[in-house]
């Protein structure tokens, strides 16, 4: 049990109508293997390698490598995306797309005549950042809460914090955005009495009638960032490099759901559909250097700044029931805001073996817990300042590991292998929230659920995932000829999340000296989030096709 004071209704009201949330701070954030072939073939450890286009996005410094020589190359990819969900019943999907994911200019120009620079080199190019398209589908058939349960202590919690615990009529807005005026006016929700009769809040249909239910959640997800960079990087006597990126970031997702919640041997329903479309725009910096302490051994550095971007939400839904043909009503809502993402910090060091090849290793270290969001000018800092505050508690610095490794087999044709790893940007307390576990007092009083909405719920998006380790296994080859080469590439990435339907919510109680009783047990009605494992394994086929002049 804990007791919570009521505060002002514009405060929560405004909470419930946008919601923005740790989890989308984190897929605004993250970024994959992208690059070209050779790149991506070699698992991304090219921080200290360098003479590659892909330099502009990893470190800078490395494209001070070319001497002399120009280029121009492109990459299209074709991705094929299968998932796995692990409900009741274990539920399969595939999805198969194709994209254009790097296209760089590089020009290099000899400056021997300026005594140690030797020369100066400018790129531009286009870089596919991120990227997923992917379909899942859940199943359960036997859940421990209700969608309508998780809606109706969200509706009390409001009611509460409104000074309206005893008037549900309240609920009857005029607010299509909102997921507890749709379930009220849909029928989803009931009012609750006490054993007077008299109005005490809000309940769920299936609690009124101890209906057991079934669970089907599906979710199409499609999200791209892409990058356009502006690079310069200069070679001092062939020792030491430096270089500067400027991207401007494009970023776009689309998440579609429906969820369904069907009542056992009654023929009651609720059905949910939600679409969220998430769109913006930024400036990154990165910097970098390469130092060769001897010839065959060189040392990167490079450091990247936020991305500073200006974002806006796009979301709408819909609920039906099966009471009166009952259908909320339906609407688009727009919430303007801004995130700075986490800066990143590279090393890496690469030993060139002669002419036979070369071995490379690089650690990047990217802390998740520096994103914050800022507010737009209509909007309330306070509110999304707790966000920022959650986002501190619950993420971590994400490490990433690549190694990678060219073996030439011939003057023209190598042989590519690499491997990365990632770790996932969350703590093992977000994993314990949705899995209902105290964890945050020493002495064992706390209570599970506080942070729940503000980790998890998005507008009216109530499902969501949560991404764990990820593996990406790279071969790849290279032929080059006179003046061209092609490269190809085959990466696959092992990826696990956790997903879940709703967040967990606590249950009203009733209240003491003016203070709401909350309580997290599920015999109260508290919900626990039923969450389920998520394996995706994804495929990429590159080609690079290049020329050099």
């Amino acid at each position: 049990m804990k007791y919570l004071p009521i505060i002002l209704p514009a405060v929560l009201f405004t909470t419930v109508a946008n919601a923005q949330n740790v989890v989308d701070a984190s897929r605004f954030s993250e970024t994959t293997l992208s690059g070209t072939a050779r790149y991506r073939s070699m698992g991304g450890a090219f921080g200290a390698v360098g003479g590659d286009a892909t330099a502009m996005t990893d470190n800078p410094a490395g494209l001070g490598i070319y001497r002399g020589t120009s280029e121009v190359s492109f990459t299209p990819q074709v991705t094929t995306y299968n998932t796995s969900t692990k409900g009741d019943i274990e539920k399969d999907t595939r999805k198969t797309g194709f994209s254009m994911s790097n296209l760089t200019y590089v020009i290099s120009f000899n400056t021997e005549d300026a005594g140690e620079l030797i020369n100066f080199n400018i790129g531009v190019g286009f870089n596919h950042s991120e990227g997923v398209d992917r379909k899942y589908r859940s199943y359960l058939g036997n859940p421990n809460s209700s969608f309508g349960a998780y809606l109706a202590n969200q509706a009390n919690n409001f009611l509460v914090n409104t000074g309206r615990y005893n008037t549900p009529g309240y609920l009857e807005t005029d607010r299509p955005e909102n997921m507890i005026e749709m379930g009220y006016n849909s029928y989803a929700l009931d009012d609750a009495r006490d054993a007077s009769g008299n109005l005490v809040g809000v309940c769920s249909f299936d609690q009124a009638e101890g209906l057991a239910n079934t669970q089907t959640l599906s979710v199409r997800e499609k999200t791209r960032m892409d990058e356009y960079n502006i690079s310069a990087a200069a070679n001092w006597s062939n020792m030491i490099y430096a270089g500067l990126t400027l991207s401007i970031v494009d970023f776009n997702s689309i998440v579609e759901s429906e969820y369904n919640e069907d009542y056992k041997n009654t023929g009651s329903y609720t059905d949910y559909f939600n679409n969220l479309e998430s769109k913006g725009s930024g400036v990154n910096l990165k910097l970098g250097l390469l130092f060769k302490p001897i010839d065959a051994w060189r040392i990167g550095l490079s450091f990247h700044t936020p991305t500073w971007m200006y974002m806006k939400d796009i979301y709408d839904g819909s609920m039906y029931t099966n009471a009166t043909g009952g259908k909320s009503r339906t609407g688009s809502y727009e919430y303007k805001y801004r995130i700075n993402t986490p800066w990143e910090l590279q090393f890496s060091t690469a030993y060139v073996i002669g002419n036979r090849g070369l071995v490379s290793f690089e650690y990047d270290m990217k802390d998740f817990s520096s994103a914050s969001y800022k507010e737009d000018k209509s909007n309330d800092q306070d509110l999304l300042d707790v966000t920022n505050d959650v986002i501190k508690d619950y993420m971590q610095p994400q490490h990433i590991f690549k190694v990678g490794g060219e073996f030439r087999a011939t003057p023209r044709f190598s042989l590519r292998v690499g491997y990365q790893y990632r770790t996932s940007p969350f703590k093992k307390e977000v994993f314990d929230e949705m899995a209902g576990r105290s964890w945050f007092t020493t002495d064992g009083s706390g209570t599970w659920g506080d942070d729940n909405e503000t980790l998890f719920s998005s507008s009216t998006k109530p499902n969501y995932s949560v991404t764990d380790d990820q593996h990406y296994f790279c071969i790849g080859c290279g032929w080059k000829g006179h003046g061209w080469f092609i490269d190809l590439a085959f990466v696959d990435q092992f990826r696990k999340d956790k997903i879940a339907a709703f967040p967990t919510t606590d249950a009203l109680m009733g209240f003491d000296n003016g203070n709401a009783v909350m309580s997290s047990y599920s015999e109260d009605g508290a919900v626990t989030a039923n969450h389920i494992d998520m394996k995706s394994n994804i495929m990429s086929w590159d080609v690079t096709f290049g020329f050099k002049f």
